[in-house]
């Protein structure tokens, strides 16, 4: 116990070192934006648009956008040998079995998301030349951030939003289906912006930690 404690001091304090704090303005002003946008002229006018038009968009949105970056994830594991690639492609389709909706998977997603967390805990050394990177840091706790605001603080109704408000394009379900769009575009961008092992040295490392 005492040597786990001692490894999630270690993870947090590399991570701080990694973080920008301009990485928590990011959800809020996604948030931002898309409350203009659903409260903006445009949409208000907008032709064909009815309570369940956005929420049914983006929820197709989700597949075209998981899809692919579990399929890049699985790939970069194939290519570099990376075992970070394989444990986020878990991750990935941990989310892809919430958008199907199935029944398991409203309340068994958060069971897997811990398991995964304790998962990289446990196997911190295999993964750290990429999951202790600046990109993946910033990027994953910015797609947490946006997750945590569409599920939580909307989807609960934590912040009050009436039902009735703007209820010809349901402006509560809307804004929370933009904003996990969001959080599934920046967990997308992390099988891309998040470094390759640059060197043999490196593979070499978790070669011999495999064996």
């Amino acid at each position: 116990m005492h040597g786990t404690i001692n490894k999630i001091k270690k993870i947090v304090t590399k991570s701080w070192k990694e973080f920008n704090l301009l990485t928590l303005f990011t959800p809020l002003m996604l948030a931002g934006g898309i409350v203009l946008f659903l409260l903006s002229d445009s949409v208000a006018h907008m032709e064909g648009i009815g309570p369940n038009t956005f929420k049914v968009a983006l929820e197709n949105i989700a597949f075209l956008i998981l899809v692919p970056a579990i399929l890049i994830s699985y790939l970069r594991f194939c290519i570099e040998r990376s075992l970070f690639f394989l444990w986020f492609t878990s991750i990935l389709f941990s989310l892809f079995c919430r958008e199907v909706h199935w029944d398991w998977a409203s309340n068994g997603i958060y069971v897997l998301l811990i398991l995964l967390m304790f998962i990289a805990i446990i196997f911190y050394e295999k993964l750290e030349p990429q999951i202790s990177s600046s990109a993946f840091i910033n990027l994953f706790i910015a797609g947490i951030l946006c997750y945590s605001i569409s599920n939580f603080l909307l989807d609960h109704n934590w912040l009050q939003i009436s039902k009735e408000y703007r209820s010809d394009i349901k402006f509560r379900k809307s804004l929370e289906e933009f904003i996990e769009t969001g959080g599934h575009s920046i967990m997308a961008m992390i099988t891309l912006l998040t470094p390759a092992l640059t060197s043999k040295k490196s593979i070499k490392i978790i070669d011999n930690k495999i064996d």
